[in-house]
């Protein structure tokens, strides 16, 4: 009876386990048949259990498909985490299609492997973490924010459908009132919108005026005065309660009654080495009379040459001046125009673009004589130029070129020059491209003689001709005497 007993829990069991199978493919089919934004989660993210705590895991799940994006909408569903979280994402291909997922962290870019399979999901892992200006360098599986806020993820092998926002907390964000304050006019600063890591709190509103005065406030609102005409730099600095910050800028224009200031064009393009121009229009505000001195700064602040034409206009009702700015890099420069007079002033901006182009040709693979030799001329744009680069080169006497293909060159792209040299030696070539620059690029034809890579010359014929036919005389004449030997 016992031994019986015994058997009952075991053969349970056995009934159970032939459950298992139907059990688990009824799972499989319900998970395949749910429809997409049902069976995988768009935002789940473990909760923050304390603010005081150390980072979280959270966890996403996408779902890419080429014409209806991640988890079938477009954009796709927003992503949000704090600085230091461990962020995972489960990457499934619904269309079979090659995906990858990808954020431009501003220098430290973050991808995915890439990902087709519909079954078996991608994990993918890493850190974000706001650094502003990039003081350090990340640590293993770390990319490194500038700031705070939304950035965009996307699929690189499908920008126009794969899309979405990835919002990195804290983020500092400021309002301020009015636009363009006067000089000893009160300027409300506003942080409320910032917001801090997730599930945390704003601990503090840390603000740089950009005049020399800071302050540190738990509040988010706060009033500055200004003293002086210029263009001010204010910082926003939050910090939360679990120790993440970040910190964002904003331009404020300090002005005065008194001078009216606007500058036609506001920004202009250039060559480098060449001058871009702005008309400084320079007006009285009222009453105002006397003499105004125009100045400028830049950002970046050096690298740039300026000059106004005239540098001082006497104020009845209007004037007129020509601001004149080269510079020998291919950047954008932000100028700040200064209109004063004493204690009355007032600032415009213009921004100046210098563009210019690189040349490259690349040195052929030696070759013999007579046999034509091809280098590749490569021309880069810098910032933005379009310009039309006309290519002409500077040969040896003793070599010979084809026409350059194709002779002119639009932005960036490339052409190709042919060579030949009939004796060795290695040869200079120059080619120059012309686009309101000049800039050049030198390569060299090296010619040599390779055993067995080409003709013979007509002595080195005669040479081995006269050499076989001495080898067939001596021959001949050892056949001859032995047929003459007399028999035994």
């Amino acid at each position: 009876m016992h031994s019986v007993a015994a058997l009952i829990p075991i053969q349970r069991l056995v009934r159970q386990a032939r459950l298992f199978p139907v059990v688990l493919l009824l799972i499989i089919f319900i998970a395949f048949t749910l429809p997409p934004g049902v069976r995988v989660l768009s935002n789940t993210s473990a909760t923050h259990p304390d603010p005081s705590s150390a980072s979280v895991h959270r966890t996403f799940w996408l779902n890419g498909t080429r014409l209806y994006g991640w988890n079938h909408t477009i954009p796709g569903p927003t992503m949000m985490v704090s600085s230091g979280d461990v962020v995972t994402i489960m990457l499934l291909s619904a269309d079979g299609d090659v995906h990858n997922w990808y954020v431009d962290a501003n220098q430290s870019a973050t991808t995915s492997p890439i990902f087709y399979s519909t079954v078996v999901y991608v994990n993918f892992t890493f850190t974000p973490v706001i650094r502003g200006n990039f003081p350090m360098m990340p640590v293993y599986n770390e990319t490194i924010f500038p700031r705070g806020g939304d950035w965009t993820y996307l699929c690189l092998y499908h920008l126009g459908t794969m899309y979405g926002t990835f919002r990195l907390l804290p983020a500092a964000s400021f309002v301020y009132t009015p636009s363009s304050p006067l000089v000893e006019q009160s300027v409300s600063f506003d942080g409320s919108a910032s917001k801090p890591s997730i599930g945390a709190g704003i601990a503090s509103y840390s603000w740089d005026f950009g005049d020399g005065n800071r302050v540190m406030v738990s509040s988010p609102t706060i009033t500055h005065t200004y003293s002086s005409v210029v263009r001010f730099t204010v910082s926003l600095t939050i910090t939360d309660n679990v120790s993440n910050n970040d910190t964002t800028s904003r331009t404020v224009t300090v002005t005065s009654p008194g001078i009216d200031l606007n500058a036609t064009p506001t920004s202009d393009t250039a060559p480098v080495n060449s001058q871009a121009n702005s008309t400084i229009i320079v007006a009285s505000n009222g009453t105002f009379t006397g003499a105004v001195d125009l100045s400028e700064t830049s950002s970046p602040a050096t690298g740039l040459a300026c000059t106004f034409t005239p540098n001082s206009i006497v104020l009845g009702t209007k004037g007129n001046s020509t601001l004149s700015c080269s510079s020998s890099d291919a950047i954008d420069y932000s100028i700040a125009v200064l209109a004063t007079s004493g204690t009355v002033g007032n600032v415009t901006s213009v921004i100046f673009s210098f563009q210019d182009f690189q040349i490259a040709a690349s040195s052929p693979v030696q070759v013999n004589p007579g046999a034509p030799s091809t280098s590749t001329i490569t021309i880069t744009a810098l910032n933005g130029f379009f310009g039309v680069v006309y290519l002409t080169d500077a040969v040896p006497s003793d070599v010979t070129c084809g026409a350059i293909t194709p002779s002119s060159i639009t932005g960036s792209g490339s052409a190709t020059v042919s060579c030949t040299a009939s004796q060795t030696g290695n040869y200079t070539l120059t080619v120059t491209g012309t686009a309101g620059t000049t800039h050049a690029s030198s390569f060299v034809l090296k010619v040599v003689q390779r055993s067995g890579g080409s003709a013979l010359s007509f002595t080195s014929m005669l040479e081995i001709g006269g050499l076989v036919a001495a080898v067939v005389a001596v021959v001949a004449v050892f056949l001859f005497l032995r047929r003459r030997r007399p028999k035994q």
